[in-house]
């Protein structure tokens, strides 16, 4: 004798009951609703699809003042590169400052040059080296102010902090070999251009963001 074993039904936790109650009860009802709302009726409210978020940089008008802001650090460049180059074809006087030199030496650059020749030709060796150097930085200084920064590339915006940083580190130098006031403020005031050139543009390099939801 064969007996048919009649298939049982599993019982539906609370859950689910609740969305079966609410399913539509026609084919036309089913055709009406979208594919989220019929994933959100089938597995519920707390199984039911998340929806995809995304991150993305607000639009904006870029203003004058940003757009134009990598002249500042193309100038800085600029002038160092000229300064370089003309201290390398027209060799002068290698002090930077005469109230500097007399106070770490107690005697002006003429009399250095008067009393120990030997002494200033090095003194102008170590220059040229140091003009040299200056020249290739502040090429490099042009050349990332004039394309990489100029379109926004934000590497460019952290790389260009290391010039206001050199400059501030000559500028405290200048002021521990007491040169003069005329000298330090002219430094001070290339720092601060410098930094306005990298603070002015911030929001060209650092959009604010905002979240979509789909």
């Amino acid at each position: 004798m064969v007996t048919s074993a009649v298939h049982q039904p599993r019982p539906m936790d609370r859950r689910h009951s609740k969305s079966a109650a609410s399913l539509p009860r026609n084919h036309e009802a089913w055709h009406s609703l979208t594919r989220r709302e019929t994933e959100a009726k089938l597995l519920g409210p707390r199984n039911s699809v998340p929806a995809r978020v995304r991150v993305v940089d607000e639009a904006r008008v870029e203003r004058a003042y940003e757009k134009h802001a990598w002249i500042l650090p193309f100038a800085f460049g600029v002038y160092g590169v000229v300064y370089a180059a003309a201290f390398l074809i027209y060799p002068a006087p290698p002090v930077l400052d005469e109230e500097a030199a007399v106070n770490l030496t107690g005697m002006t650059w003429e009399e250095i040059v008067t009393g120990s020749p030997g002494f200033a030709r090095y003194i102008g060796y170590l220059a040229r080296g140091y003009a040299l150097e200056l020249l290739v930085v502040r090429a490099l200084g042009v050349a990332l102010a004039a394309f990489p920064y100029r379109k926004g590339e934000r590497w460019s915006w952290y790389v260009s902090w290391i010039f206001p940083i050199e400059f501030a580190g000559a500028t405290a130098t200048e002021i521990s070999a007491g040169a003069s006031s005329g000298t330090v403020a002219f430094e001070l005031a290339v720092v601060v251009v410098y930094l306005l050139g990298l603070l002015l543009p911030y929001r060209k390099f650092f959009p604010r963001t905002q979240v979509t939801r789909s």
